[in-house]
């Protein structure tokens, strides 16, 4: 994934189109599609409480579209949904200890599934270091802690998106 701007700030979507200042060295408008992102819960795990708020925040606050697939789903069913409904980023909120077999999993079904181009990102209670090799080995965009602030994902989020952007526009 491309390097990300240094600060970005956001405003609401109008008609798909979210207009962005972003700080990259210079200060650059831009205007792209608003980024939908998929929300999971994978296997036996009823801990969803922190992706409810985060997808209900995501959509409120943060200007997103945001699809949020409830319990108990397998893995094939995350990607059927990614793919049925044409997302930018997939979000996997893990909390039983099966993160290092989870997400290896999605990033493989997932470009099985043509959608190679889509980040994964993750979040819930995950060991350190556990975290940072998914995230070192390609596996996962980003993770977040449960102790980080929704402010904090949005922000990355905001910052991914006018990544894509500027690099779609580079290319």
């Amino acid at each position: 994934m491309a390097a990300f701007p240094e600060d970005i700030t956001g405003a609401p979507a109008v008609d798909g189109l979210v207009r962005k200042t972003v700080y990259t060295g210079r200060m650059v408008n831009i205007s792209m599609k608003k980024m939908k992102i998929l929300l999971a819960k994978a296997g036996l795990d009823p801990h969803d409480k922190g992706v409810k708020l985060l997808a209900h925040t995501l959509r409120d606050v943060g200007g997103l579209d945001v699809v949020y697939t409830g319990l108990y789903r397998t893995v094939e069913e995350i990607v059927e949904e990614a793919v049925k409904h044409n997302v930018d980023m997939v979000g996997l909120s893990v909390h039983t200890g099966l993160h290092m077999t989870l997400f290896p999993t999605l990033r493989g079904q997932l470009d099985g599934a043509g959608l190679g181009h889509v980040p994964i990102i993750g979040g819930g209670v995950m060991p350190d270091q556990d975290m940072k090799a998914l995230k070192t080995c390609g596996i996962v965009a980003e993770m977040f802690r449960y102790t980080q602030t929704i402010q904090e994902v949005i922000n990355w989020l905001w910052a991914a998106q006018a990544a894509a952007a500027c690099q779609e526009a580079a290319d």
